[in-house]
């Protein structure tokens, strides 16, 4: 019905637009073909159905094109948000790196201060054997030398003045490297916990120094009394 209502507005469009003689006039075959062409073209025109299933489809379109341009917004936003989250992930795994190599590096130089404690330790306990070795010899041997002068002393045979003054320059500077050791000995521990050990160091230096040169000495004055007793002897038998 409505097709049929549709064509009848067609027919009366093209008459109008022939104009008022055209309704007056036969209808000729030349008039017939004019509102032919003419209703054609009107039929060719979008009908009001057409419009409004043209007017949905670009509604349609449009919301397709809005839903389409959300969903890159969303995507975009999304990325955005990745590249944020991957850069925190980066930035956390740096941390975590940097905060994992001072760690291993604070082990590592605890290793290698413990291996330098150790090592000076050990050299510590070697030079402090090795001295206290020598002031035993040393000891022992102004012992036997000072018996060996009271047995001389007794037989009045030969002076012993001089060995005698050597043996007590012995046994000061034997005292005195005992001393210098003793010392030594109490301030090394203080030396492996300091926070700034060179003072400390410097001074446990100089006191296994003054010991060194205590046994030196005690040695140089047993050597010279041992001389003085075989000279006055006349005999290589100082035992």
């Amino acid at each position: 019905m409505f097709t049929t209502l549709y064509k009848t507005f067609l027919v009366v469009g093209v008459l109008f637009l022939l104009g008022n003689s055209a309704l007056a006039a036969p209808m000729t075959d030349e008039n017939f073909v004019r509102v032919a062409h003419v209703a054609q073209a009107l039929e060719e025109e979008p009908a009001p159905d057409a419009m409004r299933d043209g007017q949905k489809k670009a509604d349609v379109m449009r919301d397709e094109a809005k839903s389409r341009l959300e969903a890159v917004r969303e995507e975009v936003k999304d990325r955005r948000e990745n590249v944020q989250e991957n850069k925190a992930d980066r930035m956390e795994k740096i941390d975590t790196r940097k905060t994992e190599m001072q760690e291993e590096r604070t082990v590592r130089a605890g290793e290698l201060l413990e291996r330098r404690k150790n090592i000076i330790s050990a050299y510590f306990e070697r030079v402090i054997h090795r001295l206290e070795a020598a002031l035993n010899r040393m000891t022992m041997l102004v012992e036997r030398l000072t018996s060996r002068l009271a047995k001389l002393d007794e037989t009045k045979e030969i002076d012993t003045t001089e060995a005698k003054e050597k043996l007590t320059i012995a046994k000061v500077k034997i005292q005195e490297g005992e001393n210098a050791l003793r010392e030594a000995k109490a301030l090394f521990p203080t030396l492996l916990e300091a926070e700034n050990p060179r003072e400390i160091f410097s001074s446990v230096k100089d006191l296994i120094q003054e010991a060194i040169q205590a046994v030196r000495d005690a040695h140089r004055a047993l050597v010279e009394a041992i001389r003085s007793i075989k000279a006055s002897l006349g005999s290589s038998d100082v035992s």
